[in-house]
């Protein structure tokens, strides 16, 4: 495939996503109906819209396969789930990164796994702590009272400390961690 092809491509996806992301309703009701269908009545009562507007988006929907009406049901298709599933992850991603604006500005991310970026929202329950110039030690500080008081840990270094992994191999020879994921940098 070429580039022309490719960029081609693309910009017919971006427009799919941009049809859906742009009408309220029609994002609305993917997510309404995510965890299960809904008669008209429930979409009603939960959207706080008229029949005639909800009807109206579901239409839409149903003509690109999104929704589908089952008996007096309304319920989203294999298609529409998958697309309403990404449609969290993307919204939890965006809610992660605005979150933690200071953190992601003010670090490095080049060397993060791709993975690990593509969910990002797994951070989403993150707090973002510093050191500050009359509590220098605040950042270690949490970090120990953190660690100490997990079974299960998986971090990611930023730097190479002695003093941080000084506490992993404290709390692994007292026997008090289940499991160990480290992410390092690969210099270090």
């Amino acid at each position: 495939m070429t580039s022309a092809e490719t960029k081609q491509e693309l910009t017919e996806e971006f427009s799919g996503i941009k049809y859906i992301l742009t009408s309220k309703m029609r994002s609305k009701l993917l997510l309404s109906l995510y965890k299960h269908p809904k008669k008209l009545e429930e979409l009603r009562n939960e959207l706080k819209k008229p029949s005639a507007t909800i009807l109206h988006g579901l239409k839409e929907l149903e003509t690109i396969n999104l929704v589908k009406k089952f008996q007096k049901s309304y319920e989203l298709t294999s298609n529409g789930f998958l697309l309403s599933t990404n449609m969290i992850k993307l919204i939890e991603n965006w809610n992660s990164v605005n979150k933690n604006k200071t953190f992601w500005n003010s670090h490095d991310i080049s060397q993060l796994p791709e993975d690990l970026l593509k969910n990002i929202y797994l951070l989403k329950d993150a707090e973002y702590v510093n050191s500050t110039t009359t509590n220098l030690s605040n950042a270690f500080n949490t970090y120990i009272n953190l660690i100490s008081n997990t079974k299960n840990l998986d971090i990611i270094l930023p730097i190479y400390s002695e003093n941080h992994l000084k506490y992993f191999i404290e709390l692994l020879r007292k026997d008090k961690l289940d499991s160990l994921n480290l992410i390092i940098n690969k210099k270090y």
